[in-house]
């Protein structure tokens, strides 16, 4: 979360350097709302006891004293409202003591104890409200002040102030000042949880992408270069000699590419397609990393690889690779007129294909591929009746089925559900949203 820094319009708000988040900025606004219904709370009752303590022999006194207080109501909230700075609030502590000293001073008219009560009420009020607001130190600036202008004015008429009516308003201000630093601790502690948040969210993405990086390094490497040696090391049964080295030379060629260069479309002959035409999980003998294809698996440019017919060569292309007959019972994916985004197109056909070059595992020499479109999904299913495996006991850092196939159908919001069982074959579907490319 950005910090916003402090208004100009109250630079006496914060100290210097310091700044204020979009919450904190908000709670202060919400102080200040409250300061001023304080204040005026009390200088309304203090207008009201005005009108009820006079008389009409003292009418000009009563209406002196009364505009003060309303002075002081309509002043309090112009001031902390608009955020007036510390000319507006040294102002508002003369007016505070001015309208103190005319209560004072109306001692006569209205009575000693009325006239201790609407003084601290002012006073009280005042201080409370503008405490509130900006702080302990400003509203002990009108406190003092007023206190000090009452005993003077009380001194000079031959009186004194009766102390339990200011004990009364100092309790309003200690209140007001508790309420304002307890907020702004809040306000701040809240700020700084929230900020903590946003950078442990920014660290969880980085973390992410770490993985998501590493987890392609890996597809890349499995699709590529371990399919080959698979294929090495069972003494290249099933491949000739020329597709033995050529598979070699595209999984060199991938891994001397930076990891930008392997995503970018490539048109260099028979053999090569771009992104979205093969790619890992082509695995053995005619094999290719992202953004190389072998052949059959349809030509250069994305857009060759988003529709029924690149999907079904490349299919055809690595069964033919593996010497095996693919029965393919996919009338509606190719009368469905399927034109994929390469976003989903790529990875759905990698998976396939991954798929497919998985059967080498199952020792048969035959597997079936249906394929249905809905309204929301492309659906897939590769089936061979193999010898099937335990899925519980696929080792953790085997990354054909669950790297190569169901990780990378989840990224594009697809998935991908594997039943198989020892000598009972397995079956394998694909599925991915149907985000076709805008026409």
């Amino acid at each position: 979360m950005h910090a916003k820094p402090r208004r100009a319009g109250r630079p006496d708000a914060f100290p210097p350097g310091r700044e204020t988040g979009d919450l904190e900025e908000f709670g202060l606004r919400a102080l200040d709302a409250v300061g001023v219904r304080l204040a005026q709370v009390f200088l309304v009752t203090v207008l009201l006891g005005v009108a009820m303590a006079s008389s009409l022999h003292h009418f000009g006194q009563t209406l002196l004293t009364g505009a003060g207080a309303a002075l002081c109501a309509a002043s309090v909230a112009y001031v902390l409202l608009l955020r007036r700075g510390r000319v507006w609030l040294a102002g508002l502590i003369v007016l505070t003591g001015v309208t103190v000293a005319l209560l004072a001073s109306a001692k006569a008219d209205f009575g000693a104890d009325r006239m201790h009560d609407l003084a601290a009420w002012v006073v009280a009020g005042m201080a409370s409200g503008i405490a509130t607001s900006r702080g302990p130190r400003w509203g002990l600036a009108v406190l003092i002040p007023g206190v000090a202008t009452e005993l003077i004015v009380e001194q000079a008429h031959g009186g004194l102030m009766f102390a339990p009516v200011l004990l009364g308003a100092l309790t309003y201000y200690v209140g007001g000042a508790v309420t304002h630093v307890v907020a702004r601790r809040g306000f701040a502690t809240t700020e700084q949880a929230l900020e903590a948040v946003a950078r442990a969210g920014a660290a969880q993405q980085v973390a992410e992408e770490r993985w998501r990086a590493r987890r392609e390094a890996d597809r890349l490497l499995h699709d590529t270069v371990l399919a080959t040696l698979s294929v090495l090391a069972h003494q290249g049964e099933g491949a000739a000699p020329e597709d033995l080295r050529a598979a070699c030379r595209r999984s060199l060629e991938v891994l001397g590419r930076r990891p930008a260069e392997t995503r970018r479309p490539e048109a260099s002959g028979p053999g090569t397609g771009g992104q979205g035409t093969g790619g890992p999980g082509t695995s053995g003998p005619g094999t290719s990393g992202q953004g190389i294809s072998g052949p059959g698996t349809g030509g250069p440019g994305p857009a060759a690889g988003t529709g029924a017919a690149a999907l079904m060569a490349a299919a055809r292309g690595e069964a033919a690779r593996r010497g095996l007959e693919l029965r393919a019972h996919v009338a509606a994916l190719e009368q469905s007129g399927l034109d994929l985004d390469p976003a989903v197109a790529v990875p759905l056909r990698l998976a396939l294909v991954e798929c497919i070059a998985n059967v080498r595992h199952a020792h048969v020499r035959r597997l079936d591929l249906m394929a249905s479109v809905t309204d929301d999904a492309v659906v897939l299913v590769v089936l061979d009746e193999g010898t099937g495996f335990d899925q519980a006991r696929v080792p953790a850092d085997r990354l054909g089925l669950r790297a190569s196939v169901t990780e990378r159908l989840a990224a594009v919001g697809g998935g991908a559900t594997i039943w198989t069982q020892p000598g009972q074959g397995t079956s394998v579907v694909l599925r991915v949203p149907l985000a076709r490319v805008p026409s």
